[in-house]
């Protein structure tokens, strides 16, 4: 109905930036076969070990997100990860910082791209008209929703602006919308889009998201394409 492509969406992963924890985290997230690692960062991260740990996979993307971790005074320290190997740096700086973001863009060679800022479909034009970002994160309950969020992605495509659908600790009802929105041509990145048993014991929808070969999926059947488990008792069937 929304016009997406029937074909398995590409799947990424958030792993603790904890230095201790970190590689472990991103070799299980290459066992399970996702394609894509996002590694949360601010002006003290170890940048030689982000550096390393990225070097030794090759075909996985690696998405930096600093939640507004920066500003001018440690403006040094951004630019220090121009040379880690992270396809981008997601939100750098704060909400507001839109020459920040501009200057970012114009002076690193990773791609920048924006998340907290991009609450509406004004934010976006005004990322485009100052030349803030390369790439929008897309998160339909930060948008407002469908319509919202399909007037985005109308004016990415127009100015070719990158896209990826973003998401939060959520249950599979949001993914399912998730899912269909990252199905629409123009939108490439692997957005979060975990495994159900990622997060929880047991989701709350039927059947479970699950990651294959480093993807998800499309549901065939209609609606958002899965049975909400509202009463399921343990050894019950569907």
């Amino acid at each position: 109905m929304l016009g997406g492509k029937d074909a398995p969406v590409p799947a990424g992963v958030v792993v603790a930036a904890d230095e201790e924890k970190i590689s472990d985290g991103v070799a299980a997230a290459f066992s399970a076969g996702y394609s894509r690692v996002k590694i949360k960062i601010t002006p003290d991260s170890n940048i030689g070990l982000l550096k390393e740990i990225i070097a030794r996979y090759p075909d996985m993307l690696f998405f930096a997100d600093a939640n507004g971790a920066f500003s001018e005074a440690s403006w040094e320290r951004l630019i220090a990860f121009d040379g880690a190997g992270f396809t981008l740096i997601e939100q750098p700086f704060a909400e507001q910082q839109w020459k920040l973001h501009a200057r970012a863009k114009r002076d690193m060679k990773t791609a920048i791209c924006l998340d907290e800022s991009i609450g509406s479909l004004a934010d976006a034009e005004r990322a485009i008209a100052e030349e803030a970002a390369d790439i929008l994160v897309l998160k339909m309950g930060r948008l407002g929703g469908w319509s919202e969020t399909l007037k985005v992605v109308e004016l990415c495509r127009e100015h070719s602006i990158g896209m990826w659908v973003g998401g939060m600790i959520e249950f599979g009802v949001s993914k399912a919308h998730n899912l269909a929105l990252a199905s629409l041509p123009g939108i490439t990145l692997p957005g979060d889009f975990s495994a159900s048993r990622h997060f929880w014991e047991r989701d709350i929808i039927a059947p479970e998201i699950r990651i294959e070969n480093g993807k998800v999926a499309l549901s065939k059947d209609a609606g958002i394409g899965y049975c909400v488990d509202w009463q399921r008792e343990e050894g019950a069937s569907w």
